[in-house]
């Protein structure tokens, strides 16, 4: 069931990238931490503009800890509010790892600035079990 959720899924984003010309791709640096089990690591993002609403953003960490990992995450994220250089962005989709995939729901913060962009997410991935997660970083 998880794989044909996640090709699915996959199919879904291709199909949104390719009906879209006037996109913006942004690349990002960063890192996240999980919250028990604890680990921490270094995180690469991209992020690519639908439109003036919708974002679809993908990141590889590698967490490192009692036992190293890599892990993936996909998300769609939709803008909900704009407060100043504040924007507010709900956001869910998939983490993915060598123990399977998992469901990502939260919420990303991002501070507009000219040149660079500072972000925040806060998110839960949920499996068997809920991990709180948080990421922050700069998109170029």
């Amino acid at each position: 069931m998880k794989k044909i959720f996640t090709t699915l899924f996959c199919a879904a984003t291709l199909m949104f990238i390719s009906n879209n010309s006037n996109a913006q791709l942004r690349f990002g640096v960063g890192g996240s931490m999980t919250f028990s089990p604890t680990n921490i690591g270094p995180q690469a993002r991209l992020a690519f503009d639908i439109n003036d609403k919708v974002r679809l953003s993908g990141a590889a960490t590698y967490y490192l800890g009692s036992s190293s990992f890599l892990a993936f995450d996909t998300d769609v994220r939709f803008k909900l509010a704009m407060l100043g250089s504040l924007a507010i962005e709900p956001l869910a989709g998939l983490f993915i790892n060598d123990e399977g995939v998992a469901l990502n729901l939260g919420v990303h913060f991002r501070i507009e600035k000219e040149g660079s962009d500072i972000y925040i997410e806060p998110k839960f991935i949920i499996d068997k079990t809920s991990i709180f997660a948080l990421g922050a970083g700069f998109f170029f």
